[in-house]
């Protein structure tokens, strides 16, 4: 469906994206009449409203950029980042539109420079997964492979792996995907696509080993401290969860990440509930970051702890604020109801 493929196929490009906050990468173009501080003034506008979650604010300053400056392949790919983030944020039928206009934006940005890296990526990583109705297409997205593989020996084997998945070819895929992480073992996006393909894989302990071997060329990584920690979890190893996600919040000096997932902990296995109520409390005390549980999700899991401890009534009260702030927030819904039958 495409609610469910394009939810979640642009975190690659997300992580493309955040090495180029500051700067455009060399190659891409600007009309030559544009006057330069102004557009560079829009691009900065729209990735601000992008990082504050606020789409329809940043396609407007995208817009702008394109009005200024129609052949700047940098504003094409920051008005598609700002469809993006519409997108993630859209719902069932709706998520067609936005999701078309990311496509065509990615493309006019591949137009106006063939060398655009980022951008074929990102339609790579489009393509491969949307649905035909959206745009999407297996073929073409191999197309698209062959002219990232051109331009980048390394990305190449990204892409080839990911084809080789779609295709169920799961050999090919896992070679490619370790050939890749060779290329460069501390690259914690290397690692996690390796480690990502063993857990859809139904395989947690392969994404085990890749973690803990790039804990040993990475020490003290917060990444793979917490992808470890929730392996961890899924392999009922909690003892071992609970010291990789302390750890990363000793590192990380408050990382609302770790406390989080300490407050998960306690909810899935009922121990150390009144720590992992202030660890979820802590996590209510920030802001979420982008892509992580919600506030929702912190009472909800809040609930569990009491529902464990024998508090029906303030499991009850926390189901209810996770609903209060999200009124579809599913688990919280049926927990509650699950709840009232007890």
């Amino acid at each position: 469906m495409l609610g469910k493929v394009l939810g979640c196929l642009l975190i690659f490009c997300a992580g493309l994206w955040a090495g180029n906050a500051a700067s455009s990468p060399a190659g891409w173009t600007q009309a030559a009449s544009a006057p330069q501080s102004e557009l560079d003034e829009y691009l900065q506008k729209c990735r601000e409203e992008i990082q504050q979650q606020r789409a329809q604010e940043a396609i407007a300053w995208g817009e702008k950029a394109i009005a200024l400056a129609p052949a700047s392949a940098e504003a094409h790919f920051q008005l598609a980042l700002a469809y993006d983030l519409k997108l993630q944020q859209s719902s069932g039928i709706g998520r067609l539109s936005p999701a078309k206009k990311y496509k065509s934006a990615l493309e006019k940005a591949i137009e106006l420079n063939p060398e655009n890296l980022p951008a074929r990526n990102c339609l790579f990583d489009y393509l491969l997964e949307a649905p035909g109705i959206a745009g999407g297409g297996v073929a073409e997205a191999k197309a698209q492979a062959k002219e990232i593989a051109k331009l980048d020996m390394k990305a190449g084997y990204r892409v080839q792996a990911a084809v080789f998945q779609k295709e169920e070819k799961w050999d090919l895929a896992e070679k490619e995907y370790k050939a890749y992480l060779a290329l460069d073992p501390k690259d914690v996006n290397a690692a996690a696509l390796l480690a990502n393909f063993y857990r859809n894989r139904k395989n947690p302990a392969g994404a085990e080993v890749v973690w803990t071997d790039y804990l040993v060329v990475q020490p003290g990584s917060l990444d793979a401290l917490l992808a470890l920690g929730q392996v961890r979890l899924e392999l009922q190893k909690y003892d071992e969860a609970k010291e990789n996600f302390r750890a990363g919040l000793k590192a990380a000096n408050d990382d609302p990440r770790f406390h989080y997932q300490l407050g998960r902990l306690s909810a899935l296995t009922g121990r150390d509930a009144e720590e992992g109520l202030a660890h979820l409390q802590a996590y209510l005390g920030k802001t979420p970051p982008p892509g992580n549980p919600t506030w929702a999700d912190a009472y909800w899991r809040i609930g569990n702890i009491y529902e464990k401890t024998g508090n029906r009534s303030a499991a009850a009260q926390s189901y209810q604020k996770a609903l209060e702030i999200s009124p579809d927030h599913k688990n919280a819904k049926d927990s509650l109801k699950a709840l009232d039958k007890k």
